[in-house]
């Protein structure tokens, strides 16, 4: 493997464990997560179809409810992007992604658009929907636990390349106690916890 493929492996190892530990953390079940090429995608974390709570929606079932879990499934689609542009530091440009078709033909801006879309009232609530998902998955990789994971898990999926649900979301779990383990121990005796 030359440079520019192992960068570009290293890349989609950092991005589909973004989507994995947001999912995580956002309560969103995935069945693995993988950096073997599927189709067209380099990687992919494999998450339920939302097909459901869209027709629940159709057939007039309470919005509010839905709507909050399809903004959390959207700041997950955007989790990705921004996890790899945390590793690589190079910006990606999501909250202009609506609007501008020549993003839509990679899976995850197409479905962030879908997405916000579908949230959205009209073009204008769309892309303050995706801008505001952009902002909260950019958020996620600040609180440094939260990185921590995506580092561990990233580079298990360099290891094995394949990792099942159930064993990551054990890896995701297992890193972000430890680091809430060590700054608790780093609390002065006598202090709040809870800072």
């Amino acid at each position: 493997m030359n440079e520019r493929e192992r960068k570009r492996l290293e890349a989609t190892a950092y991005h589909e464990a973004g989507h994995a530990v947001a999912g995580y953390l956002l309560r969103r079940r995935f069945e693995y997560v993988t950096i073997v090429p599927e189709g067209d995608c380099e990687g992919v974390t494999e998450f339920g179809p939302l097909d459901h709570l869209i027709g629940a929606l159709v057939e007039g079932a309470e919005s509010g409810p839905i709507l909050a879990y399809l903004r959390q499934a959207l700041v997950t689609v955007l989790a990705g992007p921004t996890a790899e542009e945390r590793w690589s530091g190079v910006p990606q440009p999501l909250e202009h992604l609506w609007g501008q078709d020549a993003l839509a033909t990679e899976d995850d801006h197409a479905q962030a658009i879908d997405m916000a879309g579908f949230i959205g009232n009209n073009p204008e609530d769309a892309a303050s929907v995706l801008r505001d998902a952009a902002l909260e998955a950019r958020l996620l990789w600040r609180e440094p636990r939260n990185w921590a994971a995506v580092d561990v898990l990233a580079a298990e999926l360099l290891q094995v390349q394949r990792v099942e649900g159930r064993r990551a979301r054990r890896v995701i779990r297992e890193v972000l106690a430890a680091a809430r383990n060590r700054v608790e121990g780093e609390m002065p005796v006598g202090e709040p916890h809870d800072r």
